[in-house]
């Protein structure tokens, strides 16, 4: 059986238990998985944002970190950046957006802060593939390696 196919049997399982909210975030995770496991080199996931809403650090019920535990029990390289909160969550978190995108292939755009949303229009994005489930930046689309957006 294949990582893949392994998996996906996986995600079945855990699918029955979550809510709502919970299976768009195990399809967006699936999706994120599976870029991970088409890619032949080793493929870190970088998660932007943590709080639960923009401009906050507030991490209260945040999605972001639901979906950090379901790839965190899946993959092992996975990094978060967030400049308004200081936890982590046992990921890596690097001190700037900067040393975030050395480190990371596969960008997830979680939470749309001002900031964020702000250094990531200057910066290049061309060897990234970006995931943007909430549509925030569709103008990134044609200066990024793949832009996926999930229009959760």
């Amino acid at each position: 059986m294949s990582r893949f196919q392994d998996f996906l049997n996986k995600l079945k399982r855990k699918e029955t238990k979550v809510t709502m909210d919970g299976s768009i975030l195990a399809h967006l995770s699936e999706r994120i998985v599976g870029e991970v496991l088409s890619r032949k080199e080793t493929a870190v996931v970088g998660l932007l944002g943590l709080a639960f809403k923009e401009n906050v650090s507030d991490i209260r019920n945040s999605s972001s970190i639901k979906l950090l535990k379901l790839l965190a029990s899946e993959i092992h390289d996975v990094i978060v950046y967030d400049p308004l909160v200081a936890e982590s969550f046992v990921a890596e978190k690097p001190d700037s957006i900067d040393d975030f995108l050395k480190s990371s292939k596969i960008v997830v755009l979680c939470v749309g802060h001002n900031q964020i949303l702000d250094e990531l229009k200057s910066k290049d994005l061309s060897e990234k593939v970006f995931f943007d489930p909430r549509n925030m930046l569709p103008e990134l689309k044609s200066k990024v390696e793949k832009y996926v957006g999930l229009s959760i």
